[in-house]
């Protein structure tokens, strides 16, 4: 049985009668009895919101809807992009040609359907139905602001890496590709230890390009990303997978993967920590 059917097997068991939920559960095996067992109880009853598709849609990143609007025509390309928030339709316009067409709410609901059917070609589990998590927050975030988190991650490496630094030359790079919040965040983290060490960032090897750098920033920040939702929901995890641009959602899928308890708190905190940064709820 899928994830995706025990959440909602588990919900449509919570809101029958005991004695009738007993009987039901007699007919299942004591291991189908102790997955549902560990299931979080859930927010909602996930039957009732499954014409809710406007907030899963709001959450996907568009990197992943263009291999099935590429095969639209023309007329109904512009039908269906009426469907994306502004900075979804704002990243679709880079790759294709789009001109919205105004859409009655109803009909938005039934695209909202098509596109989600030919992304995940199944029914998506409703995002108001998650289990409770502290990492539900990060699906609030824009598309921008995910990326950001995920390089002020990647200064939790560079800030073992910086102190070993001899060269000025590769300081001086540093300093001058590195935005204003990256360098304020990397300085904070300088006067103290880093509990965490994932290998050398090899800066020593690095050709002074700023997308190579780019590249070796996001590549560590996801990794710290995914090592955090560690043992998390495994719904929880398919959104953030979606939530990030295509290419990064695979390589982070890759990532996830169970560790210590004690190194899930670390990253967990890293995280969070930054979420109120990232939202403005306190000076930068």
């Amino acid at each position: 049985m899928s994830d995706k059917s025990l959440l909602f097997l588990k919900a449509f068991l919570e809101n029958v009668a005991p004695d009738k939920k007993d009987l039901l559960l007699s007919f299942l095996s004591p291991s189908m009895v102790n997955k549902l067992s560990s299931l979080s109880v859930l927010p909602c009853d996930p039957s009732s919101l499954f014409l809710s598709n406007e907030k899963v849609m709001e959450t996907i990143h568009p990197s992943w809807f263009i291999p099935a609007l590429k095969m639209l025509k023309s007329q109904d390309l512009n039908y269906f992009s009426s469907c994306f928030t502004e900075e979804q339709y704002s990243y679709l316009s880079k790759h294709l040609s789009l001109e919205r067409l105004p859409l009655p709410s109803f009909a938005k609901g039934f695209l909202f359907q098509i596109l989600l059917k030919k992304m995940d070609g199944k029914e998506i589990f409703p995002i108001e139905c998650l289990p409770s998590s502290s990492l539900n927050e990060l699906l609030s975030l824009s598309f921008h602001q995910l990326d950001e988190l995920i390089e002020l991650l990647s200064m939790h490496d560079l800030s073992v890496e910086v102190k070993k630094i001899i060269n000025p030359n590769i300081l001086k790079q540093l300093d001058k590709y590195l935005s204003k919040e990256q360098k304020s965040y990397l300085k904070s983290l300088l006067q103290k230890k880093e509990p965490l060490f994932f290998g050398k960032f090899n800066l020593d090897k690095w050709n002074g390009d700023a997308d190579s750098l780019k590249k070796m920033l996001l590549s560590r920040g996801l990794n710290r990303l995914a090592k955090a939702f560690s043992r998390e929901n495994p719904v929880l995890i398919w959104y953030m997978i979606h939530h990030l641009e295509k290419e990064l959602g695979q390589t982070f899928k890759k990532l996830v993967s169970d560790v210590e308890p004690e190194m899930k708190e670390v990253l967990l905190s890293q995280v969070m920590n930054l979420v109120p940064r990232l939202k403005g709820e306190y000076p930068r």
